[in-house]
């Protein structure tokens, strides 16, 4: 299997997409012809503001999950939070070294706030055991859980709800549905999210 070395370092990995989504194209060889891209492909985005950095994925299948691998490693993802019911097994990507967390909540809901707080911690405990890398979110299609958890860090790390929903939603569309974008737009930052020393900057590629 070979992967070209991306243009940027934010992933829309499919053969052929809009010349406003930056991609990694992986070698057509590796593709298995007789199954779908959606199937063979997982479709996945960066996201870094202040130094953080997150990637919003759909769910990956056991048919794409050796792709889905080559993709969080290109974005140094060490651990990966699955907000859906489990469809998968860790087993291949624990032993890639990405570590699997469940914080299942309903579709089309706002994080509760015990998933958020559990969310939080694990990015702090990410920031503090190694830092540059990258934390993953996936739920079914990573266009509500997923991106919902992505927002919210966002916010609490001080952009403004607008912004942060911008971001994600310029960059997946279709993503967050009413009821979260009003969920966003109430959350207020308390400050749990802190990088010190770090200059500011946001950037999504």
């Amino acid at each position: 299997m070979s992967v070209l070395a991306p243009r940027t370092t934010s992933l829309a990995v499919t053969p052929s997409v809009s010349s406003q989504r930056d991609s990694v194209r992986l070698s057509r060889d590796c593709l298995r012809p007789k199954l779908s891209r959606q199937l063979q492909e997982p479709h996945v985005t960066l996201i870094e503001y202040k130094n953080a950095r997150f990637l919003i994925t759909d769910q990956p299948s056991p048919t794409n999950m050796e792709h889905f691998i080559i993709a969080c490693h290109l974005h140094q993802v060490r651990i990966l939070v699955r907000v859906c019911e489990p469809t998968y097994s860790e087993t291949s990507l624990e032993a890639a070294g990405i570590r699997v967390v469940d914080l299942e909540f309903d579709d089309g809901a706002p994080p509760p706030d015990a998933v958020i707080e559990k969310w939080f911690q694990l990015i702090t405990e990410l920031w503090q055991t190694h830092p540059g890398s990258c934390i993953a979110v996936h739920c079914r299609a990573g266009l509500g859980r997923a991106p919902a958890l992505v927002t919210v860090a966002l916010i609490e790390l001080g952009l403004p709800y607008d912004e942060a929903i911008e971001m994600i939603r310029s960059r997946r569309t279709g993503a967050l549905n009413a009821k979260q974008i009003q969920y966003l737009k109430n959350f207020r930052s308390r400050k749990r999210l802190r990088l010190k020393s770090q200059p500011d900057r946001c950037q999504i590629l």
